[in-house]
C-alpha cells in the first residue's frame, strides 16, 4: 500500500492519513520509519506534540521518542511499527495486512472507560 514519496516527507515526523488510520512517518535523511497511532497500552488514539519529536495519548500520558519508538515513561513499551519498503523511485509503501493486525489489537486493547 502506497504511504508517500520519501521527498514529500519534512525531517523529523511526518503524519498521515492512509485508508483511515492514521500513521506517524518518521523521515531521518532517507531512513524512515512507520508507526500507527494506536497506543499499545489500551489502543486509544496517539498524538503528536508541536515540536514533532514526540508521540504521545492524552487517556494514560504514555510518552514516545518519534525516532526510536520507545516509551519515555513506561519500561518496555513500544509503539507498533509498520515495515517500510521504499523502492527505487523513492516511493514508501507498508503491507496493507499489517493495518489488519493493528485493527486486532485496538479490539484487544480497547475496554471502557473507567468509571468513577
Amino acid at each position: 500500500m502506497y504511504i508517500a514519496h520519501i521527498d514529500e516527507l519534512d525531517s523529523g515526523l511526518n503524519e498521515r492519513i492512509i485508508d483511515g488510520h492514521k500513521l506517524f512517518i518518521y523521515k531521518d535523511g532517507n531512513n524512515i520509519k512507520i508507526y500507527d497511532s494506536i497506543c499499545p497500552h489500551q489502543g486509544a488514539t496517539l498524538h503528536c506534540d508541536n515540536n514533532k519529536d514526540l508521540v504521545y495519548c492524552k487517556v494514560h500520558n504514555w510518552r514516545f521518542d518519534a525516532k526510536s519508538g520507545e516509551s519515555h515513561n513506561i519500561q518496555n513499551a513500544n509503539l507498533f511499527t509498520h515495515k517500510a519498503n521504499i523502492d527505487k523511485s523513492g516511493n514508501i509503501c507498508i503491507d496493507q495486512t499489517s493495518f489488519i493486525n493493528t485493527d486486532v489489537l485496538q479490539k484487544k486493547t480497547s475496554s471502557p472507560p473507567p468509571r468513577y
